[in-house]
C-alpha cells in the first residue's frame, strides 16, 4: 500500500481510463499471422504478469498449444487474482506456476556462478523448493517470454541483465521469442512524467534500441493508438501507479493539474503503445 492506494487498485483505475485492452486484443491476430513459433509453443514465461488479463488474451489468441505458463509477479494481491483468473479461464487445462518476486530478483537467481558452469541458481537458494523449480525451468528452454508494460520498471543495468538472461539462458536458442508491449514516446503518460519532473519514462523506442545493441532483431512490431482520460486523475492514484518514478517528488494538486493540462488540454491525451516480437539469430 503506497500513498493510501494499493498498486492493484491503482492499476485497475488506470486501465479504466483508457481502452488499451480492446486495442491490444485487436492487434493480436496480425501479430500471430505467419508466426509458426507461436502456433507450436508449449511453454511461456511471463515477466511482471500483474493480474494476467493481457496474458490470458495473448494466450487465447496466439498460443493454441500452450501447456505450461510460468509467471513472475511481486505483488501478492495481483498474484492471487492472477491465479483465480487463470483457473476461471482455463479450468486446469494449463499448468500454472507463479513466482512471487520482483523481476530483477528472479533474474538474480539465474546468474551464472563462476565456479560451477552448470549452476545458474545462487548458492544461498539452492536448497529451497522454489530454487529447485527454477532449476527445472532452466532445463526446459522456454518457447515464448512475454513482458507487457513491465520493462520500464527496471533500471538500465537490470534491463541489460534481463535481455541477456532471456536470450542466452531462458529462451529456446533456435525458435524462442520475446514479446513486449510498452508505451511509445508519443504516449501522454510519457509527457506527463516529463511535466511532473520525473526521470525520463522508458519508451518502446529505447527498448528496441537496447535490444538491437544486444544482437536481438525486432521481427514484428505493431503500433496501436487510443485515448486516455486524464481529467481529475488524483495524486494518490498517480502515485499508486507510478510510485517507482514519482516517489522522490513532492506532488501537489496544482502541479498535477498543470501537468495534465499541458499534455491533455481537453482532458484526453493520446495513448500510444507498441507491441513487438523479438528474436536472436
Amino acid at each position: 500500500m503506497e500513498n493510501g492506494v494499493s498498486y492493484p487498485t491503482a492499476l485497475r483505475i488506470f486501465r479504466d481510463r483508457h481502452n488499451e485492452m480492446k486495442l491490444f486484443s485487436s492487434s493480436l491476430h496480425e501479430l500471430a499471422t505467419n508466426n509458426s513459433q507461436f502456433k507450436e509453443a508449449t511453454t511461456c514465461l511471463s515477466i511482471g504478469t500483474g493480474c494476467g488479463e493481457f496474458d490470458i488474451e495473448f494466450i487465447q489468441k496466439c498460443l493454441p498449444k500452450l501447456k505450461e505458463f510460468i509467471a513472475v509477479e511481486p505483488n501478492r494481491d495481483c498474484a492471487k487474482e492472477l491465479e483465480a483468473n487463470f483457473k476461471k479461464r482455463f479450468d486446469g487445462s494449463l499448468t500454472l506456476e507463479i513466482f512471487e518476486m520482483k523481476v530483477e530478483n528472479f533474474v538474480d537467481l539465474f546468474e551464472k556462478s563462476d565456479d560451477d558452469d552448470n549452476n545458474y541458481v545462487s548458492k544461498e537458494n539452492i536448497h529451497d523448493i522454489a530454487a529447485k523449480k527454477r532449476m527445472n525451468l532452466l532445463n526446459r528452454k522456454i518457447d515464448v517470454i512475454i513482458a507487457f508494460h513491465v520493462i520500464y520498471f527496471l533500471n538500465s543495468g537490470d534491463r541489460s541483465r534481463l535481455y541477456d538472461t532471456c536470450f542466452n539462458r531462458w529462451l529456446d536458442p533456435i525458435n524462442g521469442q520475446l514479446v513486449f508491449a510498452n508505451a511509445h514516446g508519443d504516449n501522454a503518460i510519457v509527457g506527463l512524467m516529463e511535466q511532473l519532473g520525473a526521470a525520463p519514462f522508458l519508451t518502446s523506442e529505447t527498448i528496441k534500441q537496447e535490444l538491437k545493441i544486444n544482437g536481438v532483431q525486432i521481427v514484428k512490431e505493431l503500433t496501436y493508438r487510443g485515448l486516455i482520460d486524464l481529467d481529475g486523475y488524483s495524486i494518490d492514484h498517480l502515485n499508486g501507479m507510478f510510485h517507482f518514478t514519482l516517489k522522490s517528488l513532492k506532488l501537489n494538486f496544482e502541479k498535477v493539474s498543470n501537468a495534465i493540462k499541458a499534455v491533455a488540454p481537453n482532458g484526453y491525451g493520446s495513448f500510444v503503445c507498441e507491441l513487438c516480437v523479438c528474436q536472436k539469430y
